[in-house]
């Protein structure tokens, strides 16, 4: 039996850090928006607009009250991704927070057609997936998307390996795991570590892929792909 959804359709952008999600979920979205749907990208927003010290607070004082309504839900999550294989405590309330501010940020955002998610559910779950079986982030994402109840149209970023760590050294305001790894060889070992786990999650949720060349016409074909896609979401709803 199919699951019931409700509220807008999720486009959930993920990929290695660099990969270009960020560019690439933009262009999607103001072209959604053009075509006269109502798109909210209030992730992109507090991640990339807000000022640091606003961004933490509203973050941190998000993952207090969705973990108080969402205890059971929020304990089984991390069991899955085996808490105590994280290198630090540091790292893992950074991954708690995280969670908890897309899983809230998603659930609550019921008036409008569609929420652009360029870090959402699926790059949540990378990051906590590292130490992790394929089986035990298929059933991370599989609970995070019960919980929800929406329609999610999965898209994964990707580029190659050499190109990604040529953006990655260029860019200076990451604070990735990949990005704050000072060895060369570990940083390069996290990438492949990524874009395994990227595949994998390809395969079980059927996601569509976009290759990051940033050539035109490989961004209007997606960009055509996804409208299909949405298309036959909405007529399936109506």
């Amino acid at each position: 039996m199919a699951m019931e959804t409700t509220g807008p359709t999720i486009i959930d952008f993920y990929g290695a850090p660099g990969s270009g999600k960020t560019t690439v979920s933009r262009m999607v979205s103001k072209k959604l928006a053009d075509e006269g749907y109502k798109v909210d990208e209030h992730i992109f927003q507090v991640n990339n607009e807000y000022h640091p010290v606003n961004r933490i607070f509203i973050k941190g004082l998000t993952a207090v009250g969705y973990t108080l309504k969402n205890f059971a839900f929020i304990k089984e999550i991390f069991s899955l991704a085996q808490l105590h294989t994280f290198s630090s405590r540091k790292i893992a309330v950074k991954q708690w927070v995280n969670v908890c501010f897309v899983m809230s940020s998603l659930a609550r955002r019921r008036n409008q057609d569609i929420i652009i998610a360029e870090q959402g559910l699926t790059q949540a779950v990378i990051s906590l997936a590292l130490n992790c079986t394929p089986k035990d982030f298929s059933a991370m994402i599989n609970k995070m998307e019960k919980h929800l109840s929406a329609d999610i149209v999965y898209v994964h970023v990707r580029i190659g390996t050499a190109e990604n760590l040529t953006r990655l050294k260029n860019r200076n305001e990451g604070n990735s795991e990949v990005e704050l790894e000072a060895d060369g060889k570990k940083k390069e070992e996290l990438l492949d570590n990524i874009n395994e786990i990227c595949e994998e999650i390809k395969i079980i949720k059927n996601c569509l892929t976009f290759d990051n060349t940033m050539e035109a016409d490989s961004m209007e074909k997606f960009q055509q792909l996804i409208e299909k896609h949405l298309a036959s979401q909405l007529k399936f709803e109506l």
